[in-house]
């Protein structure tokens, strides 16, 4: 319900010409008519009412000042955070401190799978906690609506409407009052800010509901300049990652093209692949019959002992090779871009022509046995062979 100038003023006591000044002031927010005329909302009217009399309204002011000086602090700090892992503790400093809350969850929501992550949980002193599994919203109606109302919404345990299933999880949490607000932006919600007080049931006050909306509003911003710059970044390492790899591979290819043999093309691919794409373990391995292509490829299991290969990714690739084909199978340590995978790919092409043109030369030299270089399976392994380091 809103409230015209008169109203307000015979409410607050004071004159209209009072209540125009303190919301030019923002002490009493305003929204304008068509015709210009002001209308005040009357909750904001009763909250300033409960502050005091005319009096003590400069108190007022103040605190709004205090207030619009934190959020300005908040955002200056929040948006100068560009790193995603710092950004999230800021974020969660940001909360529990401001609402003297005992820790804070950031989570992401895919739209699509209409899955909750959970990106970060702090508590109070900065500490950050295991995170919490992943859920969907179907079975949290709750949470669906914060996230597709945008709406922020508060629950207390003791709270005979709140939903059963919410409250269930803030009782196996050891929660009293659980604070949800929406991480949004232009294309709909991307995650949800959650401030948890563990000592207490509360009734957060119009002023710290403000505070709250402002925090997830200035941590949506952050986030996404947070991701852009990483994605920035990533993409100047993996550009970086690929200058190095082709000058190796560059060096290398020498080896594979003029090896006089398959077996040493295929020593030659194992060793270029460990040394220009740092492959921690590399297998070259080539059959002439297609249909017995697999024989041909054989498994190198890390060495025992080496905590480098515990998490190591595969990568795999062939390259048509006479009848057959070339095989180059491998472990990195870490996830390889595209681009890694495309010089992979180069290696083996070339590897297999080398192939392909010896066993030409071969057949047109060796009259007597034209199948020799078509015929079985040939396994060269590059274990243990390390990229270069530098």
């Amino acid at each position: 319900m809103y409230l015209g100038t008169q109203a307000a003023a015979r409410r607050l006591g004071v004159a209209p010409h009072t209540i125009r000044r303190w919301s030019g002031s923002g002490i009493l927010p305003c929204v304008r008519t068509a015709g210009g005329h002001r209308r005040f909302r009357q909750e904001d009217v009763e909250e300033l009412l409960g502050r005091g009399n005319a009096a003590r309204l400069p108190d007022a002011r103040l605190a709004r000042e205090r207030e619009l000086e934190t959020l300005v602090d908040m955002t200056v700090r929040l948006a100068s955070q560009l790193d995603l892992s710092e950004l999230l503790g800021e974020i969660a400093r940001q909360g529990t401190g401001l609402l003297d809350c005992q820790a804070c969850l950031i989570s992401e929501f895919d739209q699509e799978t209409r899955v909750v992550r959970c990106l970060a949980e702090f508590d109070n002193s900065g500490y950050r906690l295991p995170d919490v599994p992943s859920y969907n919203i179907r079975e949290f109606p709750l949470t669906g609506r914060v996230l597709f109302n945008q709406e922020t919404v508060v629950v207390n345990m003791s709270d005979p409407a709140a939903d059963p299933d919410e409250i269930a999880s803030m009782r196996r949490w050891d929660i009293r009052c659980l604070l949800i607000a929406p991480l949004a932006n232009s294309g709909g919600s991307i995650g949800l800010l959650e401030l948890i007080d563990r000592k207490r049931e509360r009734r957060f006050s119009r002023q710290e509901l403000r505070v709250v909306r402002a925090l997830a509003s200035a941590a949506s911003v952050g986030l996404q300049n947070a991701r852009a710059v990483g994605a920035v970044r990533r993409s100047g390492v993996e550009a970086e990652r690929f200058d190095v790899a082709l000058d190796r591979m560059t060096a290398t290819l020498g080896a594979v093209c003029n090896a006089s043999t398959s077996s040493e093309v295929l020593r030659a691919t194992a060793a270029a692949a460990c040394e220009a794409l740092d492959y921690t373990v590399a297998t070259a391995s080539w059959t002439g019959d297609s249909s017995s292509a697999e024989n041909g490829a054989s498994r190198l299991d890390a060495p025992p002992g080496r905590p480098e290969h515990q998490h190591a990714h595969a990568l795999v690739c062939q390259a048509p090779c006479g009848e057959g084909h070339l095989v180059l199978s491998g472990s990195v340590r870490e996830a390889p871009p595209a681009t890694i995978g495309g010089l992979a790919r180069l290696l083996a092409s070339v590897a297999a022509l080398t192939i392909t043109r010896l066993s030409v030369a071969e057949r047109s030299s060796t009259s007597s046995d034209t199948t020799s270089g078509c015929q079985g399976a040939h396994s060269v392994t590059g274990a243990h062979l390390q990229p270069k380091s530098g």
